[in-house]
């Protein structure tokens, strides 16, 4: 039997959903007049309900949807209303998981779950074949579901300030991925598996606790963007030459050894970026100033 609580929740996932709807869409043709606080839980879930099998076909016109904010503490099983969704955002809110029904989504090429309280992610999420962005930073995410590399073309993954302590070897058989970012957790080491993308321009590590480069990092050569910052390493090596699209590369905040640190290197932004390793050592307030600005 479903208690008080449960109706009440299930009440204002539906009604936020409704109302947000609402506000931003104007193909909805739904009665004004209806007011919820006049009925019970029990009673407004109901006629929740009934709003959206009434307006099924209309519904599934909509193919992006922004319910940030609004104090869910679950995606609702209501989603299943939206089967044309391309993107649907929901974060900032109190999500504990990424359920099964998920899957009904087929369409969804983005999905943004940033800033909640996740934990779980079932494997429904891996039935999103279209999904070519996955934004799931800032939870508190520990490991990812078996046979994530289903999600064959995504692009863009995001798991930054999540709780992972061990590196998640699934991200590594994305074949399609261009950005990763795994910054803010609390990884120490590489997996010795060597990647399949082959394409990947954007990699965050900061924040994190590696102190050794993985054996694979120098053939990443589309790389444009390499975040370090702020690990345990003390030294890099001078095979990062192979990486020469490199536009951006960043690794202060690191104990590097200066004294000893290889000046055999051809790439300008990684010749920058040893300047900004001696500066820092020099004055470490000034470099301090310079990040938080």
């Amino acid at each position: 039997m479903r208690s008080a609580i449960q109706n009440r929740r299930d009440r204002q996932d539906l009604s936020t959903i409704f109302n947000r709807i609402y506000v931003f869409s104007d193909i909805l043709k739904i009665d004004e007049s209806i007011n919820l606080n006049d009925y019970n839980d029990v009673e407004a879930l109901k006629i929740l309900r009934k709003i959206f099998e009434d307006d099924k076909n209309v519904l599934e016109k909509i193919s992006s949807l922004d319910l940030t904010r609004l104090n869910l503490w679950s995606i609702p099983k209501e989603i299943k209303y939206f089967p044309n969704l391309t993107e649907l955002d929901l974060s900032y809110n109190h999500i504990k998981d990424i359920p099964s029904y998920i899957s009904g989504l087929k369409k969804l090429e983005i999905l943004k779950i940033v800033h909640n309280k996740i934990t779980d992610i079932f494997d429904g999420i891996l039935d999103l074949e279209n999904l070519k962005n996955l934004n799931l930073s800032n939870n508190l995410i520990y490991a990812l579901p078996k046979n994530f590399e289903k999600l064959t073309k995504l692009e863009y993954l995001c798991l930054g300030e999540n709780a992972f302590k061990t590196f998640p070897k699934e991200v590594l058989k994305l074949k399609n991925l261009k950005e990763l970012l795994l910054n803010n957790n609390e990884l120490s080491t590489f997996p010795e598996e060597q990647p399949k993308f082959g394409d990947l321009t954007y990699l965050d590590l900061s924040n994190n606790k590696f102190s050794k480069f993985p054996d694979w990092l120098d053939n990443l050569t589309s790389l444009t963007h390499l975040v370090l910052y702020n690990n345990e390493f003390t030294d890099f090596p001078a095979r990062l030459n192979r990486l020469r699209k490199l536009v951006y590369f960043s690794i202060t905040s690191n104990p590097i050894d200066v004294e000893n640190l290889s000046t055999d290197y051809e790439n300008q932004v990684v010749l920058r970026e040893i300047q900004n390793i001696k500066r820092e050592k020099n004055n470490p307030h000034a470099m301090r100033r310079l990040f938080a600005e």
